[in-house]
């Protein structure tokens, strides 16, 4: 036992625990929902002296930006919450950060903040919402499909896994450890393997999600799931009296003449929400009858930056009307107010 136990050994081991407890100490925004893959309600949110960052971490990937948390003193504050559509490819040809700067050259102050992420469903954006509306927003724009609820399943069982303590996860409950495994998957295994042999390694989830997409059971379940997540998601925002916009997804069918925006039921499924202060933004709106699906769409669902301006400037005006009916009101705080032209867009973290 004692030539096990060398002094080199000791070392190493106590240079191992001295890592992990500076990690600890020192990089708890860092790790802090990791491994939670979105389930953790503050992953990737962090707030000191009085500013929010937004930042990338484990499945909260945000586009990084920073903002007060306290609603400023003059103007709109809009937020978005939505998965890939909303996203974008980069924060700044999204049409959640675009909406900001259209209502801004019309001369109405305002602060565009985006919280969508690829792969989200109901239940994590409700999360996000549950967030958002700790920022005071004038108005909340949900972006809504039925399109990632295996994601938000899935995800959820891997979340559960990395909580569980069975005997198998007891190097997980490292910080050091799990750094190292997302190393192994964020530079070496996505980065540095070839095509071929990184496809050899994964599990296809495309496929498994294509074959669950096929069972009927399914499906309904993730409906009643859309279902009542939504409505959760609404009543907050109700309780805090603050008015949403609902952009569903859509998906285009070129063959159709006129192009048809197929909403695959949500404003059916929706329609007892809607009222005065949940309103219902058709795409077809803003596209017009007869848009050039290779211009606008790259799946039929995603949108080159082209399609994002001409949703922004929709979603604008939507915004203008809202406000001209009273339903959005910029809202003035206490303190000392700016000038509209004052007001700024979130910055993007540096």
């Amino acid at each position: 036992m004692r030539r096990l136990v060398t002094r080199s050994f000791l070392v190493v081991l106590l240079g191992l625990a001295g890592i992990e407890l500076a990690l600890r100490l020192g990089m708890t925004d860092f790790f802090e929902g990791r491994f939670e893959y979105g389930y953790h309600p503050r992953g990737g949110i962090v707030e000191a002296n009085g500013e929010v960052t937004l930042a990338r971490t484990g499945a909260r990937k945000f586009w990084p930006q920073k903002f007060p948390a306290a609603h400023p003193p003059q103007g709109l504050r809009i937020i978005t919450v939505g998965d890939s559509i909303p996203r974008g490819a980069s924060l700044e040809q999204s049409w959640p950060w675009l909406v900001g700067q259209q209502l801004r050259a019309q001369g109405v102050a305002t602060e565009a903040i985006s919280l969508s992420i690829a792969g989200y469903g109901a239940e994590r954006k409700r999360l996000l919402v549950e967030q958002a509306l700790n920022w005071s927003p004038d108005l909340l724009i949900l972006q809504v499909g039925m399109s990632n609820e295996f994601e938000d399943e899935r995800d959820l069982a891997r979340a559960r896994e990395f909580q569980d303590w069975h005997p198998r996860h007891w190097p997980m409950k490292s910080w050091l450890v799990r750094r190292f495994y997302e190393f192994k998957h964020e530079m070496l295994f996505t980065k540095w393997l070839p095509d071929e042999v990184r496809r050899q390694a994964a599990v296809n989830d495309g496929d498994v999600e294509a074959l669950a997409g096929q069972d009927p059971a399914r499906v309904r379940a993730w409906r009643r799931q859309f279902e009542a997540v939504t409505a959760r998601t609404l009543a907050m925002a109700a309780a805090r009296d603050v008015p949403v916009l609902l952009v569903p997804r859509v998906q285009i069918e070129p063959t159709h003449t006129p192009v048809d925006f197929d909403d695959q039921g949500l404003r059916t499924i929706l329609e007892p929400a809607l009222g005065n202060r949940v309103v219902w933004f058709d795409p077809a709106r803003a596209f017009g009858v007869n848009p050039d699906p290779a211009l606008f769409f790259r799946d039929h669902v995603h949108m080159h930056p082209p399609a994002h301006q001409v949703m922004a400037k929709a979603i604008a005006r939507e915004v203008l009307a809202l406000r001209a009916a009273g339903v959005v009101q910029p809202a003035v705080r206490t303190g000392l107010a700016r000038a509209p032209e004052q007001a700024r867009a979130p910055e993007q973290a540096r």
